[in-house]
């Protein structure tokens, strides 16, 4: 699938160069969350329950597995990737009920506003919406686990920065697929060259950084989270691909929590693409990258739990 992928991909951004050429307008205006469409009858594992949302500017969906039950059920909190435009609830429910088997968690899946029509400033506000809304539901902030792949571990993230500045009970920890943590295409490009993407073009990368999250150069480089300062972040979790472009994010991510003394586990699987683990129905590592994403999930959140109930008690 990813050597089908890259030859179209590729194409694509030329064609996309191309219009960009002759009228930059003309991408700025479109909405490409219509690819999410196709996927919107993606079927969740057997017995998994679905329920919609309505969060303040945008959709969200329930996915809880058969074994995401009872009052000590963790919540994970989670937004898709999608290079910031495209890709939605359907796309990653298949994969995110997986996730909720293994975490016997329940899944916020949140639908965030999106590029070019919203910029990426709504999508954390989204996440912090979202958050917000699970805390006023009565759902403690040790049993909230925030996770993304690609641009939405970008979003986890800045989800997670964002809950900091407001003040709010911070989340029991994050998790990263393939996460996007650093926009600047000057310091990423030269560490992806020894990596190359199994599925995606670095042109595309650049494309998509250059037209549409930049807007042309007509904005400045994001604040990304390996700028930012990471103290007093929940433990994070990082799982991405021996040769894909986003692997030095995840080293950088990684190199910067351990200088803001936040602990962290980077997992590298060998030979992985891109989020491998949406293919868990027929990939063996990928069954496992979600085990473990489980596994630590349940574990962080028993471990925050078992603090709060001892910092009461005292």
């Amino acid at each position: 699938m990813a050597r089908t992928l890259k030859p179209l991909l590729f194409a694509l951004t030329l064609l996309g160069r191309a219009c960009n050429s002759r009228n930059p307008e003309t991408l700025q205006r479109m909405s490409f969350a219509l690819a999410d469409k196709p996927s919107v009858l993606t079927r969740p594992i057997k017995n998994t329950l679905l329920e919609n949302v309505q969060l303040p500017h945008c959709k969200a969906e329930w996915v809880s597995a058969p074994e995401a039950v009872g009052p000590d059920a963790p919540t994970i909190l989670y937004l898709h990737g999608g290079a910031f435009i495209t890709c939605g609830l359907g796309s990653h429910r298949r994969m995110i009920s997986h996730i909720s088997r293994a975490a016997c968690a329940r899944v916020l899946s949140v639908d965030y506003r999106m590029l070019p029509i919203s910029p990426i400033a709504d999508a954390i506000a989204d996440g912090l919406d979202a958050y917000r809304m699970l805390l006023a539901s009565g759902t403690s902030a040790n049993s909230i686990v925030i996770a993304g792949d690609s641009a939405g571990g970008f979003l986890a993230t800045m989800t997670a920065l964002s809950i900091k500045e407001a003040g709010l009970p911070l989340p029991a920890a994050q998790v990263l697929l393939s996460g996007l943590t650093d926009c600047d295409m000057r310091t990423k490009l030269p560490p992806m060259r020894p990596f190359p993407d199994a599925m995606f073009p670095s042109a595309t990368l650049k494309f998509i950084n250059d037209v549409f999250v930049t807007k042309n150069g007509t904005e400045a480089v994001l604040q990304c989270p390996v700028h930012c300062d990471l103290s007093g972040l929940g433990p994070f979790l990082q799982q991405v691909g021996s040769r894909e472009a986003l692997r030095h994010d995840a080293a950088e991510l990684a190199r910067r929590l351990n200088e803001d003394g936040v602990s962290n586990w980077l997992q590298v699987w060998d030979r992985a693409p891109h989020v491998f683990q949406v293919g868990a129905d027929f990939n063996p590592d990928a069954r496992r990258a979600i085990t473990d994403i489980g596994e630590f999930v349940r574990s962080v959140v028993a471990t925050a739990t078992a603090g709060s109930t001892q910092a009461e008690a005292g």
